[in-house]
């Protein structure tokens, strides 16, 4: 996904200290790359009556990318709470500054106040979105990589 200028996610990620961690960032960015891959472009068009012939089925592919992304997309928003939900749609899709959601949304005039409760939420957002594109990964059971130092396999090595 291509932006021209900086998104409010990646001014985050570049404040000195970061504001949103490695993975906030990572599941906001998946979640605008599926977005985007979601939303047909205006220069691609689609005929389904045309004959394929040589190559002809890389638009269907392009079809189905777009349905993937779109379903992912959904169930993302599906599985948060609505405040989440928007803070994701108007911050990280449409790009509107968190001082602009905090006074629209929360009402605060005090531009400071304003930031800081938009983040707050969006971190939250982005904490949440996590679990649905990575899963449970942090809750001590799934998959360890065996070159962990504290690695050992069950079963294999007696205890002791």
């Amino acid at each position: 996904m291509l932006r021209i200028a900086d998104s409010p996610l990646d001014r985050l990620r570049n404040r000195k200290p970061p504001a949103v961690t490695g993975d906030q960032y990572y599941a906001g960015s998946r979640l605008a790359a599926d977005w985007y891959n979601a939303h047909p472009r205006s220069s691609c068009t689609l005929d389904l009556a045309r004959t394929i012939v040589d190559n002809g089925a890389a638009q269907l592919w392009e079809t189905e990318r777009m349905v993937a992304a779109q379903t992912r997309y959904e169930r993302a928003l599906g599985s948060l709470c609505r405040k989440h939900g928007m803070i994701l749609q108007c911050c990280v899709i449409t790009e509107e500054s968190l001082e602009s959601f905090g006074h629209r949304i929360y009402g605060y005039r005090n531009t400071k106040h304003a930031r800081l409760v938009a983040l707050n939420v969006l971190q939250d957002a982005l904490d949440a979105l996590i679990e649905q594109y990575h899963g449970s990964k942090r809750s001590g059971g799934g998959i360890r990589a065996a070159h962990e130092p504290d690695y050992r396999p069950r079963g294999l090595v007696p205890d002791g």
